[in-house]
């Protein structure tokens, strides 16, 4: 298996900020929905409350294993909880495409 080089990551950075956009946005509001306190939810992802603080503030990007321990938090499927991410870092990365237009 063939690991990404530096100079590939590096040209993927594009996608980092729309990445941590979109669990800034989906979190929260999800959290909101379910009526859950950070405490609350980071107890059901079995993660600290100041990881989650760091995800939602878009100063950590979650590691991938974490988005189905966000999903089971939230009591949803994995590719629902996939699909509310994916609308969201679709909707910032066109966001910043029409900013870099003007």
């Amino acid at each position: 298996m063939a690991y990404p080089t530096k100079s590939k990551m590096e040209n993927d950075s594009h996608l980092r900020k729309p990445i941590e956009q979109a669990f800034q946005f989906v979190l929260p509001c999800q959290r909101s929905i379910k009526k859950m306190s950070q405490r609350k939810f980071s107890e059901k992802c079995g993660l600290s409350r100041q990881y989650i603080s760091l995800v939602e503030k878009g100063k950590r990007t979650p590691k991938f294993e974490f988005i189905f321990c966000f999903a089971d938090g939230f009591d949803m499927g994995f590719q629902d909880f996939m699909r509310l991410l994916v609308e969201k870092v679709i909707y910032y990365e066109e966001l910043e495409k029409k900013k870099t237009a003007s």
